[in-house]
């Protein structure tokens, strides 16, 4: 009948609505060719019904039309609880940020609403410029993430359920030294068990990354939770006798679950140059380079979308979200090579659209056929509004 090993692993029959697992070791261990047809005209996607095979197919299918190409921007997710500062702290490492964005005192309206999504460019160049190797290298061409800022406030936890792709993202946890230890044990506690929730146990032992951030270290609840570190070469670094107990806690119970830098960053993140930030953003740079050359690649045919998705959400203003036939539309008009390749193969648009939501690019509504070009739009602005207590 023409099936190939992949077809009749991706087929729904009466035993399985297909075989996921046999369908990844197929595609990343064999030439298996994901457009082919059998007899019947059908293909392994016609044929699936699981929607994690069918996923995988798709994001086969790119890559088989026209490549791949290295991640350039992993992300960056700073969870914490209300008043950590971690939109504070999100403003002192990026490059494009002068001064922080949320004033003090802080008013219950200054909070973030559901999740904030930005791009942030880390400044290798904050405060001590001796605390970064890489500075000379990056300098010209700042690490790029995008940033998911995600509420603290228990009413918004709600829309937190859908993180970004764990293999590219590193996961900062703002921890507010101005607390009680109790108040702060509880975060940690609830932070760790958030992430070791969310995501299962990978087969390949792979496990997310998260670093600990103390912030407000210029005035802690407990004058003996940051103490002064001189260095051999006069500079001056800060630590918490606090944190470093409570990291060695986080590693004996979650190190099985999660990759736990083991020394936290204590800042100030209200003065951009202090040293705590600057080896903050040293790291970072570091973190940057090893996602990318870890993270899977992203298929050539939709780089350029993504590159050109700031200028259309832009185009579109305060209404973000049209119709899917006219982003369809949109994507053809916007790159030629695009347009050839999506007319020889119709279905590739829908798997396109599909990859981009999959990603976290854009958020694809089936039903009705809507597609939110900034995922920000609903995550904040509708979704933060509707959950927020002061609204």
């Amino acid at each position: 009948n023409g099936d190939t090993a992949l077809l009749l692993a991706s087929r729904q029959n009466l035993i399985s609505p297909g075989f996921p697992r046999v369908v990844e070791w197929l595609l990343d261990h064999t030439n298996a060719d994901p457009t082919h047809t059998n007899n019947n005209g059908k293909t392994a996607t016609d044929l699936a019904a699981d929607k994690s095979i069918k996923q995988m197919l798709g994001k086969a299918i790119l890559f088989h039309r026209g490549g791949g190409q290295a991640l350039t921007r992993p992300n960056l997710v700073v969870v914490g609880s209300l008043a950590a500062g971690k939109t504070t702290l999100a403003d002192a490492i990026d490059a494009d940020v002068t001064e922080p964005s949320v004033p003090s005192p802080r008013t219950p309206g200054d909070a973030t609403a559901g999740i904030a999504i930005r791009h942030l460019r880390i400044n290798p160049t904050t405060g001590d410029l001796a605390a970064s190797a890489q500075q000379e290298d990056t300098a010209d061409n700042p690490p790029e993430f995008t940033l998911y800022d995600l509420a603290g406030h228990p009413e918004f936890f709600m829309s937190h359920e859908l993180p970004p792709n764990r293999r590219r993202a590193v996961f900062m946890f703002a921890i507010s030294l101005a607390t009680s230890h109790e108040q702060r044990t509880k975060q940690v506690k609830h932070w760790m068990s958030y992430l070791v929730r969310i995501f299962k146990v990978a087969k390949d032992g792979f496990k997310p990354r998260v670093v600990l951030v103390l912030t407000h270290r210029d005035c802690p609840a407990y004058p003996g939770d940051v103490k002064q570190v001189v260095g051999e070469d006069g500079s001056v670094q800060f630590c918490s006798p606090w944190g470093d107990t409570v990291m060695q806690g986080m590693l004996d119970i979650y190190a099985e679950r999660l990759d736990i830098h083991p020394t936290p960053f204590v800042v100030n993140s209200r003065n951009f140059a202090c040293s705590g930030v600057a080896a903050l953003t040293a790291w970072l740079c570091n973190e940057h380079t090893t996602i990318v050359a870890r993270a899977e690649q992203v298929p050539k045919l939709t780089s350029k979308v993504i590159d050109h998705l700031p200028e259309y959400r832009e185009q579109l203003g305060d209404w973000p979200v049209v119709d899917e036939a006219e982003f369809q539309q949109w994507m053809q008009s916007m790159d030629d090579k695009l347009a050839v390749e999506i007319a020889q193969t119709p279905d590739l648009i829908n798997t396109i659209v599909s990859y981009l939501d999959s990603i976290g690019e854009i958020v694809h509504l089936p039903h009705p056929a809507k597609v939110f070009v900034s995922p920000q739009f609903l995550c904040g602005d509708i979704m933060g509004k509707v959950l927020a207590p002061h609204e």
